[in-house]
Formats: C-alpha cells, structure tokens, sequence
C-alpha cells in the first residue's frame, strides 16, 4: 500500500469569479502573518550569521586553511552588498583587490546577504527558511464544496496559524480542515467513516494518483516572491518597523553565542563526552550545563559573560545599525595579514 498524505481543506464551492474574490480576500486575511513570519526569518538567519562570525573570528588561529576561508567569506559578502548594476560596472576590479573595498555597514552587509539568499535559493530549497512559495491547488470533490491543498512549507504553517484566528473567515466560506494520511493513526475526534470518506475523497480529487497540475486548478504564487522582498526593510503593517529595529540588541545575541561556546568548552573537557559523536548522551551533557547557566551558577555565567566580553570587542552597537565595517570586525584576520604581507 502506497502512502498517501493530504495535508488539506474542504470549503464550499464557488462559481470561477467567486474563486477570484475568495483567493483576494485570503491573500488579505493571511497578508500581515505571513509578511512577519518572513521578517522574523530574516532576524533568525542574520542573528545566526552573526553567531557564526563571531565565533569564527575569536577561534581564527592563522593557518593556511583559516586565512583562505577567511578571504572567501569577505570576498562573498562583499558581493552580496553590490547591486546588479554596481557589479556590472566594476567588472574589470582586480579580485584581490576587493577585500579592500569593503565599506558597507555590517548589519547591512548581512542583511544584503540574507536577502541576496532568499532571492536566488526560495525555489524547491530544502531549507525549509528560503521556501517562499504559496501556491493553492483546488480539486473537484462534490456539488457542494471542493477542496483545496496549499503548497510552500511556510506558506501551510501560516494559513493553518490565520484560519484558526479568523473565525468570521472560515465561516464565510464553509473551510474546515480535511487532511488525510495513512502512515499513522487518524485523530482521536474522527470517526473510523469519516476517515474513511477524507480518503476516498482524496482519491477522487486525485484521478489515480496523478500530480496536483494534471488534475486541479492551480494558482500561482498567492504572494509573488518578487513582491515580498519589500518585507525585508519594512514591515506590511504600516507601522515602518524596520528589520534593523526588528534585529535584538547585539549583546543578547552575542551573550547566547558566548553561552554556545563556553558548553562546547565544558563539554570537551566532560569525561562523559564522546568526542565527534551525535549521541542523545552528549546532548543530555550539553543540557545540563546550558540549564546550570540558566540557573545562575555564578562560575559559569562568569565563563560566559568573558566570552561575551570578547566577542563584543568585534562589534560597535549604534542606536540604529551596527555601523563597523567586516574589515573591523575580523581584527584577527587584519593582524595577521599586516604581519605577513
């Protein structure tokens, strides 16, 4: 037996210029969460990329290795802050001449990047982040209703997140949910005959196990791609809260990084550890210390915030943006270039 999941909806059925008005009134209603879940998508990756950067340039040991890699990752955000139109002009720049041309903010340099990502990697990406798709695929059911499946893993998690807060929504248009699976029990609160007919409708809607755009009315993207990059400098709700306002203060992300570092640290010198294994017992360790940090033991909060300490010296906090330059931030990649030109 095939498996067979429907992650999907029942609602009444519409005329062709109802449908019209339907999918604008949804594009509507599900506009402002799933405008601030790509906002906060954006803060998630650029707190992460600070994360990384952070920590790669305290542990920058100046070998061969570091110091290629180093360049790479300059060379690659440098890149992410140039326009199209600005990189066709400096076509003929020297390439080892770019590391010195690095002057863009650094929150700014890593938003560019974040942005730059979700523009060329949204399509069928597997991480799960970058997935800006919102398409709907309507299926025949009966006289009465029809039923439809939404397609973009952020884009599910959303409408399921709006329909719930939209009563009056759901109402208007009959749509309960009406999923289907058969790799594991149904829910409790259906009956085994309900079950039964959510599968036959399915297989009905579905003609023989052929795809969604041989045997439904599919719509193109509910947000176009191209249109939710306005989200990424500006909130849809008119309040004009922008992504640097949205980004927490950099000492918190720092400080958790800080924590990150200082449990790898106790972990490594743990007897218990298994070193290079991914074991639920190594993952119990790390618990343990992250919950004694938690719980204010005053030696290891002591480690962490000397981490953070060091960290924070990368780093130069504006009321607005982070306003030092990637070259000032890798101060230890600076350093050892002056040693060895």
């Amino acid at each position: 037996m095939s498996t067979k999941i429907y992650n999907g909806y029942k609602m009444k059925n519409l005329p062709m210029g109802d449908m019209v008005s339907f999918i604008n009134e949804l594009r509507n209603v599900t506009q402002t969460d799933f405008y601030d879940f790509y906002c906060n998508c954006v803060v998630k990756r650029c707190c992460s990329l600070i994360s990384a950067l952070t920590r790669y340039n305290s542990e920058f040991d100046g070998s061969r290795e570091k110091i290629q890699k180093t360049e790479k990752l300059l060379k690659s955000w440098y890149f992410s802050g140039l326009s199209h139109e600005r990189l066709y002009m400096e076509r003929e720049i020297d390439i080892e001449k770019i590391i010195d041309k690095l002057s863009f903010p650094f929150v700014g340099g890593i938003l560019n990047a974040v942005v730059n990502t979700f523009k060329t990697e949204h399509e069928w990406t597997e991480y799960f982040m970058y997935d800006l798709r919102s398409s709907i695929a309507f299926f025949e059911n009966d006289k009465d209703s029809i039923l439809f499946i939404p397609y973009g893993r952020n884009f599910i998690k959303v409408l399921s997140d709006t329909l719930s807060k939209n009563p009056d929504f759901t109402k208007k248009y009959s749509i309960i949910e009406y999923g289907y699976w058969n790799n594991t029990d149904h829910p409790e609160e259906i009956t085994e005959e309900e079950w039964a007919e959510r599968e036959k409708s399915w297989d009905r809607a579905f003609k023989n196990s052929l795809t969604a755009a041989q045997c439904a009315l599919c719509t193109t993207d509910v947000y176009e791609p191209s249109n939710l990059y306005s989200i990424f400098s500006m909130a849809s709700d008119g309040r004009n809260i922008t992504i640097n306002k949205m980004m927490p203060p950099i000492e918190e992300i720092l400080l958790k990084e800080a924590e990150n570092m200082t449990v790898d640290e106790l972990c490594k010198n743990d007897q218990r550890y298994e070193p290079d294994q991914h074991s639920g017992k190594n993952y119990k360790i790390a618990l343990e210390y992250h919950e004694k940090i938690q719980n204010n033991d005053e030696k290891l909060k002591e480690m962490v915030q000397d981490k953070a300490n060091v960290l924070l010296r990368f780093i130069t906090d504006t009321d607005e943006i982070l306003s030092k330059n990637i070259l000032d931030f890798l101060p230890n990649y600076i350093d050892y270039k002056k040693k060895h030109s």
